[in-house]
């Protein structure tokens, strides 16, 4: 197909990069609309498939390992820690191709060559953990959970109704999504939903990837795991991190990651996942009470960090 400068963007256009591109056809024509409404022309269509995500996958996932260093670096990252500009860092300070593209476990399930890459960041679980052919230096950043759990809250009440529907990361929940938003915040922490928003959630990743993990899980199906053994199953987990930072100072846990994997510094200030004037700074103490009972554990877990790294 020739390429005519100046031609507006056909439909026809559209489903012949699909099979080009990615040797299919377009999902829905709601994919096509999108499409049609912000491609210019079949040059600006082209440009915009190519930074997709999916076409990064088609790129980059039959590199060889042998290319590729004999040692893995994963940033495990906590829901609504930070993490995204710690993984915004190491895009731009790794080579092109070394950092395994998407955040989430069905995007490294979809990758065939797993070995392919030396840099994983996002919420990958124990996935990375399992390449036993190479040497796995690991680090996290911990979030005050007050501040954590209000953000995870405010992000499920203004998620709409389609990007709740898609749910492509499995943190969303019908009932919590109604029970948020049919209750003020104070009215939905007394919601029996309130520990799955502002509960141990640090700790319970964390705890995830210890050899302990499927009797975790086994014992919280049952309802008999007790919070001193989440402490110390996540506490086991951060023992065996290389680097351990804190959201509150997002920049010098960048520049400590940059000397301990041996990257460039950060030539930029990279935004936390802070907002100053949140309302999570003007809750009442009733609220911040209740908050901090839910979520204890993570609450001890972070102040040991902070004093260690603050104090």
């Amino acid at each position: 197909m020739a390429y005519k400068k100046g031609c507006k963007l056909s439909v026809e256009d559209i489903k012949w990069a699909y099979q080009h591109f990615f040797n299919r056809t377009p999902e829905n024509q709601e994919v096509i609309q999108y499409h049609l409404e912000n491609s210019k022309n079949l040059k600006d269509l082209v440009e915009n498939i190519m930074k997709s995500r999916e076409y990064e996958y088609k790129k980059y996932k039959n590199i060889s390992s042998g290319d590729k260093k004999h040692k893995i670096y994963y940033f495990f990252h906590i829901y609504k820690t930070g993490g995204m500009s710690v993984h915004e860092y190491l895009y731009d300070a790794t080579p092109k191709g070394y950092l395994m593209p998407g955040f989430f476990e069905q995007d490294l399930l979809s990758i065939e060559n797993l070995l392919s890459f030396s840099y994983y960041s996002g919420h990958f679980g124990r996935i990375p953990l399992m390449l036993k052919e190479r040497r796995l230096h690991m680090a996290t950043l911990l979030r005050n959970p007050v501040e954590r759990g209000f953000s995870h809250y405010k992000h499920i009440r203004r998620t709409t109704e389609l990007e709740f529907n898609k749910n492509e990361n499995g943190i969303f929940d019908e009932k919590i999504r109604k029970e948020i938003l049919s209750n003020s915040l104070e009215e939905f922490l007394h919601t029996s939903s309130a520990s799955l928003v502002f509960g141990n959630h640090q700790a319970s990743q964390l705890a995830e990837l210890t050899a302990s993990s499927m009797h975790l899980i086994r014992k919280s199906i049952e309802g008999m795991i007790t919070l001193d053994e989440l402490h110390d199953l996540a506490m086991e987990s951060l023992s065996k991190m290389e680097l351990v930072g804190i959201t509150q100072r997002l920049d010098e846990f960048i520049g400590r990651l940059a000397d301990r994997w041996k990257l460039p510094q950060p030539q930029k200030k990279y935004q936390e996942n802070i907002d100053p004037d949140s309302e999570a700074y003007h809750l009442t103490k009733d609220m911040i009470s209740r908050i901090e009972k839910l979520c204890s554990v993570d609450l001890k877990i972070y102040n040991y960090f902070y004093n260690l790294l603050v104090n």
